[in-house]
């Protein structure tokens, strides 16, 4: 193939990637905090000391590990909007997959460009506001590293202590790295102990990888307390009451990629063995497991199988004479080129969520409602961003602030609409409460309490007042409650 050829089927296969992923990118529910949190880092000129925007936790202070992504997203949104900032989750997590699928040791452009669609596919619901999306082309970087560590070179020691320090000032996930350098160490200790004679050198160079990686995620506003707070999230209990974090579930249509790329990895071992070495497959084997027991891990998962489908689909190449390869990265060219261009033109697939938050948002300024607000978990970063000082959320996505207290517990209680969520929203003193419109516990037993009336809906989202009051009364006398720019 020529060279021409194989850097159009590349920039082809970025820009249909990245077109892929604008068209399913969204906020989510995390979006809003990242925002709150880098407004207030810029504000401030350092990290934030209080928890200013939730009545709940205003007296705690904040743990913000992933202050530099924080910072990213508020300048993004700020200078160029937020459809700039799903452009660069786009382009993070385009990135990511197309350096995962090229990591790996026998690879072509058109192979590659497959493999990283089969990945975008599967990590579709994965392209959303958030710091996770940013350590996607670490996840890549990080397993081409260790392949040039085992081939002997030892240039990958200085820049994996820098890689990890970043991934650690990014997001909690940085266990992940250090996880995946273990279970490359344990490959080698089993290639030892089965007589390899060359895996003693690689056992020395993974080992000493690992520990300056370790050493170097200290390098952290934070230090040592880092450690803590991302193996506290890791054994919470709490966190597997959140939809991510459930293991796969065929009643939930969100999880199916994962349980496709569960399948699709379980395929891969079955014929890894007799091709791959166990220092390769044993960190696969470890996010299979992980997987298993929250869904979201699936993104990490592909990223780190990616590099032995593109071997495996490089192999395929070898049954395709010369003059049919390029007859075929051709038609992969034009298919890209035409996928790229019908994405872009056609509307995103989450549009409609951030809509329901900014009409929320409208009508909460105009209503002139007063007291403390219950809101659905994942509505909380929205309104932390819009409404951090009006209307200080109960809850967000920010668990590590709200499960030592309780409060994450009892928003549990409440979410579930399970005895006693009554007398729980009496305790908080709970007068305005967000919910959602469709499969909403909350929702469902609200509308059949007489103590609450629905005052707005407006797609998924809905307002509900205790009846009776202050705030019912003004709710009640808008001729027109819902305004939108």
């Amino acid at each position: 193939m020529s060279a021409p050829i194989k850097c159009l089927v590349w920039a082809l296969g970025l820009a249909f990637l990245v077109a892929f992923a604008w068209h399913h990118a969204y906020e989510g529910g995390d979006a809003g905090w990242h925002y709150r949190n880098g407004a207030d880092i810029v504000a401030q000129r350092g990290l934030p000391r209080s928890n200013r925007c939730s009545f709940n936790g205003r007296g705690e202070s904040p743990l913000v590990q992933e202050w530099l992504g924080d910072i990213v997203y508020y300048v993004a949104a700020v200078s160029a909007g937020r459809r700039a900032v799903l452009l660069l989750v786009a382009a993070a997590g385009a990135l990511g997959l197309l350096l995962a699928a090229g990591s790996g040791r026998v690879r072509t452009p058109w192979a590659t460009v497959l493999a990283a669609l089969l990945g975008a596919l599967v990590v579709a619901r994965g392209f959303r506001v958030g710091n996770e999306v940013f350590t996607w082309p670490l996840v890549a970087i990080e397993v081409r590293l260790i392949d040039r560590l085992r081939c002997g070179a030892r240039w990958p020691l200085a820049v994996l202590p820098a890689l990890v320090a970043l991934w650690a000032n990014l997001h909690s996930s940085f266990i992940l790295a250090l996880a995946i350098l273990a279970l490359t160490l344990a490959g080698e200790s089993i290639a030892l102990l089965a007589g390899d004679p060359t895996a003693r050198e690689r056992l020395k160079l993974v080992a000493l990888g690992l520990v300056l990686a370790a050493l170097a995620a200290l390098a952290n506003p934070y230090g040592a307390s880092l450690y803590r707070d991302a193996l506290g999230r890791a054994a919470s209990s709490e966190a597997a009451h959140i939809d991510v974090f459930r293991p796969p579930s065929f009643s939930n249509p969100d999880s199916w990629p994962a349980i496709a790329a569960l399948a699709a990895t379980l395929g891969l071992l079955l014929l890894g063995p007799a091709r791959f070495h166990a220092a390769r497959l044993l960190p696969i084997v470890g996010l299979v497991f992980l997987t298993l027991t929250g869904w979201r891990y699936a993104t990490y998962l592909t990223l780190v199988a990616l590099p032995l489908v593109t071997e495996a689909m490089a192999g395929v190449a070898d049954f395709i004479a010369p003059k049919k390869k390029r007859l075929a990265s051709i038609a992969l060219a034009a298919a890209l080129a035409v996928g790229s261009v019908a994405y872009a033109a056609t509307p995103r697939t989450h549009a409609h969520e951030s809509n329901d938050l900014e009409a929320l948002s409208v009508y909460l300024r105009a209503a002139g409602l007063t007291g403390n607000l219950y809101n659905a978990y994942d509505q909380g970063g929205y309104l932390v961003w819009r409404h951090c000082e009006d209307h200080p959320v109960f809850w967000d996505g920010r668990n590590n602030l709200y499960e030592a207290s309780g409060v994450f517990h009892d928003g549990l209680v409440i979410a579930s609409a399970v005895p006693p969520w009554r007398q729980t929203l009496a305790i908080y003193e709970i007068e305005i409460i967000t919910t959602h419109v469709y499969g909403d516990r909350l929702y469902d037993a609200l509308g059949d309490d007489e103590a609450w009336v629905e005052t707005y809906v407006h797609g998924d989202v809905s307002l509900w007042l205790r009846r009776g009051s202050a705030n019912a009364a003004r709710a009640a006398a808008r001729r027109e409650p819902v305004v939108l720019d």
